[in-house]
């Protein structure tokens, strides 16, 4: 009887092949260690050389040049070598700690003189942030204050790059020196630059590729039905390897842009310059109590115009150099003397901040007569240039790069059926480009008028003495008719200060708008020159009486120049 074997025996359990095959690679030289350390060597190197290449800093170069090869070493070899020298960690930590101890001031001053540094280099000012402090020292203060961080960033970088890879506080460390000079738009050298991005790309890659290597446990296998797989810590570790090609793949990309640049003569554009700064300083001025237009600025530095505008004083803290080019003003000949160029006007204070007047103070009838006569108070200052025969016209050009559509407008411009006169006193351009705009205005010299204009001098006319060309003669009687100044004779009577510089039959125009300001004087007295009554303006007439007093009794131009000169010169 032939016995038959049981095929089905074992075969719910492990089958073990009769044939098992191993294959061992040859063993290479494990140069992870080595590879870690040379990423280290490029994060740590290449922040140092960014940061004192960004900013003109008065230290001890061979000093600092040898405690940087110093402490790389140091602490490269007692990371690299692992835990029979991490101890030497604690103990220059000690003893760092001991020596910054010691030289506290030195260090604090340290610090003081490259914030100032910085802040010279990042708005174009010769004043320094932190004042009283001794220049003399400022090569050693600076000198010991670069050699701490130094020491810092050596212990962190080469321990948390070679022995234990971790992205944040390397990140931590040396991200604040590289973008203190970014956020002020300061140019970092491009060679520099790319390799601080390749070892911030090589560490991530390291933490990452492999994930649980350092994460501490034993090696072992883990089942999957028949099969058996090595646990993460058994794997081939490439986590270095791939650090060192993502360095050379950064700095190769970097390197071909920077020769396709080159060769292009490629410039960075102004408008990116503006952009970079406007952001900046959108983020430096938010505030809280200011929230809307802090949202207004920070949208609007992205190219989002959420259109706000704030007039509360004591926004600004202080100047803010951008370092670009907001505005250029073309004259088409030489202008002597200052032009001022306004942007808008506004009426109510409250609250430390000033509000445009409400809709309900521009339903005066003065408003209707401007538009009905076409004279406006932006006229004024140029129809009386013209009346005092000084009359030499400019064409300016404006180039702005101005958000929200802003507007500047110089004083005596002529209307030439380009401009749209506000309520306000504003004046703002019809055409939709607001980047490029032109006007034309006249000269105006408050010293040189007030010397020519003499006593305000009352005189009675009949509308028809003028020359009506232009129908002049037929507007003076309608505006006199419908706000009754003829009397029963048909004359009006016109204070003027233009009698002794001008002939008045002659320009008519001149007539209609005295009128028209004479009684805009009192829309102005009664809504931008009104002040409020308490202790505070007591306080000042007190303090200005004797100057007041003066006020009451002045007459011509002259006159109340002289009363403004002395006002300024006491607030002065």
């Amino acid at each position: 009887m032939k016995k038959i074997k049981d095929k089905s025996a074992n075969s719910n359990g492990i089958t073990i092949s009769d044939s098992i095959v191993m294959s061992v690679r040859h063993k290479k030289t494990n140069l992870r260690k080595f590879e870690a350390l040379i990423i280290a060597s490029i994060g740590y190197f290449s922040v140092i050389m960014s940061f004192l290449s960004m900013f003109h800093l008065k230290y001890n170069k061979s000093s600092v040049i040898f405690a940087a090869v110093a402490f790389s070493l140091f602490h490269g070899i007692a990371s690299a070598v692992g835990k029979k020298l991490l101890p030497l960690n604690l103990i220059s930590s000690f003893g760092a700690m001991f020596v910054a101890y010691k030289n506290i001031d030195k260090i604090a001053d340290g610090y003081k003189f490259i914030y100032n540094t910085i802040y010279k280099t990042a708005y174009f000012t010769e004043i320094n942030y932190y004042k009283f402090i001794e220049s003399k020292s400022e090569y050693d203060s600076v000198t010991a204050f670069l050699i701490l961080y130094m020491w810092l960033m050596a212990l962190i970088i080469y321990f948390f790059t070679v022995h234990h890879p971790n992205t944040i506080l390397p990140l931590i460390i040396t991200f604040p020196p590289i973008e203190v000079g970014l956020y002020h738009g300061i140019e970092l050298p491009v060679k520099y630059g790319i390799l601080v991005v390749a070892y911030w790309l090589a560490l991530l890659s390291m933490t990452n590729t492999d994930l649980g290597e350092y994460s501490g446990g034993s090696g072992g296998f883990v089942r999957k039905e028949n099969v058996f797989f090595p646990k993460r810590q058994m794997r081939l570790k490439v986590t270095e390897k791939c650090g060192m090609y993502l360095i050379f793949l950064t700095v190769s990309v970097a390197f071909i842009t920077a020769g396709v640049m080159k060769i292009t003569n490629y410039q960075r554009s102004e408008a990116i310059n503006r952009k970079r700064i406007d952001v900046r300083d959108a983020v430096q001025s938010f505030s809280i109590e200011n929230l809307a237009e802090s949202i207004s600025d920070i949208t609007s530095a992205f190219g989002l115009d959420f259109k706000y505008e704030s007039h509360k004083l004591g926004n600004v803290d202080h100047m803010r150099y951008k370092n670009v080019t907001d505005i250029i003003a073309t004259f088409d000949h030489k202008y002597d003397g200052a032009a001022y160029l306004k942007e808008f006007t506004c009426g109510d204070y409250a609250d430390n901040e000033w509000f445009d007047l409400t809709s309900d103070s521009y339903k005066n009838r003065i408003f209707e007569d401007f538009r009905d006569y076409n004279i406006y108070p932006q006229d004024f200052p140029s129809v009386f240039n013209f009346a005092m025969q000084n009359d030499e016209r400019y064409e300016l050009t404006i180039n702005s790069n101005l958000k929200g559509g802003r507007t500047l407008t110089p004083y005596a411009v002529r209307n030439k059926n380009e401009l749209v006169y506000e309520n306000s006193g504003d004046i703002k351009i019809k055409q939709e480009d607001k980047k490029t705009y032109s006007y034309t205005f006249s000269r105006t010299d408050i010293y040189e008028t007030a010397l020519m204009l003499g006593y305000p001098i009352r005189n009675t006319y009949s509308p028809y003495d003028f020359d009506n060309s232009e129908l002049w003669a037929d507007k003076i009687n309608r505006y006199c008719s419908s706000n009754g100044l003829l009397d029963d004779y048909g004359y009006f009577s016109v204070d003027s200060e233009f009698y002794s510089v001008a002939d008045l039959y002659s320009y008519p125009q001149i007539v209609i708008t005295q009128l028209l300001q004479s009684e805009y004087k009192n829309f102005v007295y009664e809504n931008y020159l009104t002040v409020p009554e308490n202790s505070n303006m007591e306080e000042i007439k007190t303090e200005y009486a004797d100057i007041i007093s003066e006020g009451a009794y002045a007459q011509t131009a002259q006159d109340k120049l002289s009363v403004l000169e002395k006002i300024r010169e006491r607030i002065a």
